[in-house]
């Protein structure tokens, strides 16, 4: 039985569909990487932070993938760096706002961590911490005003956190993004700041889930309350100070799950107030390495609120 090619020719014929397809590939990798590079030059160039964004390498491919390498933010002590940024998935049409964001390796003028300037890292002691890594996913409809949000930070021997969450009644906050997004200048007027607070009012939070992974921030904070916490009682110089502060930490433990179960100790946005405050709670005292919750629907103006009572 004899075929229409032979395998020789099926051979070449499949090295030179392969060697095409290769050629598409790199041509189109070229064509949407100065499309690219075009695209965000333009829109920067539309708003203040033309002279506050640099960076020193930018590819895209034809999937709509965009990588930027060692991104320079900003000037003087505010400067910030990126190690490689990269956007996928990015819609930006009349209905819709979707789009991946990774962010890694997010550093200061001095090559440490910005989550250095928060009071909860500086309190535990830390005055070094390795570059932040952070990812976004948004898939937003802007006429429906409602949108779908994961999050993550991973800060290397500190902590990692993954969140999730739903947006609604939040079509002017859209309509502002997407503006900025597309160099807008109405976004970038400073007129906006006033408008801002009353834009975010409406909008709801719902169904919230966090995770977060202990890498050393609680164990350092339970550390220094330990060491620190010792009486300074002249009759107590032959105290073990050891077995103290292990009698110590085990009695405010206790203290704080008993204190889950009295009214209105729990937060109003946990979906499971005794369970959640008790999570929250082993959490902190170590004894679970690891805090999930879930939320009640909030309104987004009392994020502050939610933060405090879990902290």
């Amino acid at each position: 039985m004899t075929t229409i090619l032979s395998k020789k020719q099926l051979s070449l014929i499949g090295a030179g569909l392969l060697i095409l397809l290769a050629a598409i590939w790199f041509i189109g990798n070229i064509y949407a990487t100065r499309a690219a590079e075009e695209k965000i030059t333009a829109t920067l160039n539309g708003t203040p932070l033309a002279n506050e964004i640099r960076w020193e390498k930018l590819s895209a491919n034809i999937f709509g993938t965009v990588t930027m390498e060692n991104l320079a933010l900003g000037k003087g002590k505010s400067f910030l760096t990126v190690q490689k940024l990269q956007l996928s998935g990015f819609e930006n049409s009349t209905s819709s706002l979707q789009g991946k964001l990774l962010v890694t390796g997010l550093a200061d003028a001095n090559g440490q961590s910005p989550l250095l300037e928060n009071e909860l890292l500086q309190n535990a002691g830390y005055n070094k911490a390795a570059p932040v890594n952070l990812s976004l996913d948004l898939d937003a409809h802007k006429t429906k005003g409602t949108a779908q949000v994961s999050l993550a930070l991973d800060q290397h021997e500190v902590i990692k956190l993954n969140g999730s969450f739903a947006l609604s009644q939040a079509q002017q906050l859209m309509t502002l993004l997407s503006s900025a997004l597309e160099g807008g200048k109405e976004a970038f007027n400073p007129m906006m700041f006033f408008s801002f607070g009353a834009m975010l009012e409406p909008i709801r939070v719902n169904n919230t889930e966090i995770r977060l992974e202990d890498q050393g921030y609680m164990k350092r904070v339970n550390t220094l309350v330990k060491r620190y916490d010792i009486p300074l009682v002249p009759s107590e110089k032959n105290l073990d100070t050891e077995k103290f502060a292990k009698e110590q930490h085990k009695a405010r433990y206790e203290q704080a799950l008993q204190q889950c179960a009295l009214p209105g100790s729990q937060g109003q946005f946990f979906d499971k107030p005794v369970d959640s405050c008790k999570a929250v709670v082993k959490f902190m005292f170590e004894e679970s390495d690891s805090l999930k919750l879930k939320l009640k629907s909030f309104p987004l103006s009392q994020l502050d609120e939610l933060v405090l009572s879990v902290f």
